[in-house]
């Protein structure tokens, strides 16, 4: 989806916030109307189930099960990782100070 809306983010660049807002909601409300992402979804589902068994031979994979460990390693580390580092977060809200101060002047 975003990469579709890339394409509107040039159009709506240098209009106001209103038309922007309903540009976009024009264009999601035509998408769904006509069943773009349904049809999207079907169509990446089908290439899938031709294109998983080669690419299984291509990894060397025999056994589908990798997968849902794969899935669940990285569920493992997405829950460690779901904050951002607190040294990083103070970095940035002394640099968002900093840029305060400044346009103060």
């Amino acid at each position: 989806m975003f990469l579709k809306t890339n394409g509107l983010a040039l159009a709506v660049h240098y209009v106001s916030a209103f038309h922007r807002h309903q540009a976009i909601a024009g264009y999601i409300a035509h998408n769904d109307e006509h069943e773009v992402y349904q049809n999207l979804t079907l169509c990446i589902i089908q290439e899938g189930k031709n294109t998983l068994p080669c690419l299984m031979d291509d990894l060397g994979i025999t056994d589908v099960r990798i997968f849902k460990t794969w899935l669940l390693e990285e569920n493992k580390y997405l829950a460690a990782h779901s904050c951002e580092p607190e040294e990083e977060m103070l970095y940035m809200e002394y640099w968002q100070k900093l840029i305060k101060l400044d346009a103060s002047w």
